[in-house]
């Protein structure tokens, strides 16, 4: 399953810098001036999985291969960014490609490094970018209910039906509600898929802070960090219509990360024990899984131990897609066993000795950390 992370921030908050410290391949131009990014970097970063390399052990797999991700480090928005400023539709046509957005916002006091706008305060780059969202999304919709509106004229009825939910999305969002917030049925959710709408994307915030703040932010959640800010009413009210007060941010300090990855792999670790800073990578993984809702099971073979991401209430037959499409198209059944009874059991011989695996159907649903055997017809 291929996913997606895209970063998303005004000029010079620290994207790039953020991009480097995760990408395992690719690397940004850091630079003190904006849109030093212009066309998006892209890298890939891999999830630390021990259980896998545990599961690899016992199965003696002779390659390890973790589950992946792509991160897309998007150029800085600004204001007016849906009417054509700064790189305008260009950079909201890259962050219509991702499935999830990283919010970078910017609470480092730098001389040397500018700021595009006059005030240094995250809560007003969390605005400037989510009300830039809703406006270029405004302008989707008013092009899809031109279309739609011809159309219903014919009385079809999912055709009428489709011009109402887009008229209700307009309605919620000139009151300054993201699309991911108005209260959708599935049915309408698949619907809208199609359009592909800037603000039904789940969203993480990351705030890029002085490193002597850094022990301190990171416990602090979004109601502390609107305390934190100095605020207008109408900010508040916004902020919270659309976050809410419990929602956990991440702190992090990108002058520290960037130190932290030219270190070799050993100092890294000690550097990030003695001075108490949590890793980045399990963070946005683990956020990365609750917002899109996913899961992971397993694929073990003498040749490779494979992790794959699947969304959560996967068939077997649809997760057979995702090792090989042949699996799927020949599907006979899935011999599956949790994670923590293959290793208990010593692997497949042990495990199938002691019968601890079961033959599913298609249709079973698989859990978190299942290792599968999928057989087919030849």
């Amino acid at each position: 399953m291929k996913i997606s992370l895209g970063i998303v921030g005004l000029p010079n908050v620290g994207k790039s810098t953020f991009f480097n410290a995760l990408a395992e391949t690719g690397e940004a131009l850091v630079a003190n001036y904006p849109f030093c990014t212009i066309e998006p970097n892209r890298g890939l970063f891999s999830k630390e999985d021990e259980l896998l390399i545990k599961l690899a052990k016992t199965a003696s797999s002779k390659k390890i291969l973790p589950a992946v991700a792509e991160i897309v480090d998007i150029a800085g928005i600004v204001r007016n960014a849906y009417k054509g400023q700064g790189l305008g539709n260009q950079f909201l046509a890259y962050i219509r490609e991702v499935d999830l957005i990283i919010l970078i916002l910017r609470d480092f006091n730098d001389p040397l490094v500018s700021h595009s706008e006059a005030q240094l305060n995250p809560l007003n780059d969390l605005e400037i970018i989510l009300l830039e969202l809703i406006f270029a999304d405004l302008e989707t919709l008013k092009k899809a209910l031109e279309r739609a509106s011809e159309r219903a004229k014919s009385y079809d009825r999912e055709t009428v039906f489709k011009k109402d939910l887009l008229s209700r999305l307009r309605v919620g969002l000139e009151q300054g509600r993201l699309i991911l917030n108005q209260d959708l049925q599935e049915e309408e959710k698949a619907l809208l898929k199609s359009y592909n709408f800037l603000t039904a994307k789940p969203f993480v915030c990351l705030v890029n802070t002085d490193e002597k703040e850094l022990p301190r932010k990171q416990k602090l959640n979004f109601s502390d960090f609107l305390d934190s800010y100095l605020s207008t009413h109408n900010q508040r009210e916004f902020l919270l219509r659309n976050i809410s007060s419990g929602e956990s941010f991440i702190y992090f300090s990108g002058k520290l990360l960037a130190e932290i990855k030219r270190l070799p792999e050993e100092e890294q670790q000690q550097f990030l024990a003695e001075f108490k800073i949590p890793k980045i990578k399990p963070l946005i993984w683990q956020r990365l899984f609750n917002k899109l809702s996913l899961m992971t099971f397993f694929t073990l073979n003498e040749n490779e131990a494979r992790a794959h991401l699947a969304p959560v209430e996967i068939t077997a037959w649809q997760a057979a897609a995702y090792v090989h499409s042949d699996f799927q198209k020949k599907f006979l059944s899935a011999e599956v066993i949790s994670a923590k009874d293959f290793l208990a059991l010593g692997g497949w011989q042990g495990a199938r000795t002691q019968g601890g695996t079961r033959k599913e159907g298609k249709d079973y649903l698989l859990k978190n950390e299942e290792v599968i055997l999928f057989h087919t017809r030849s």
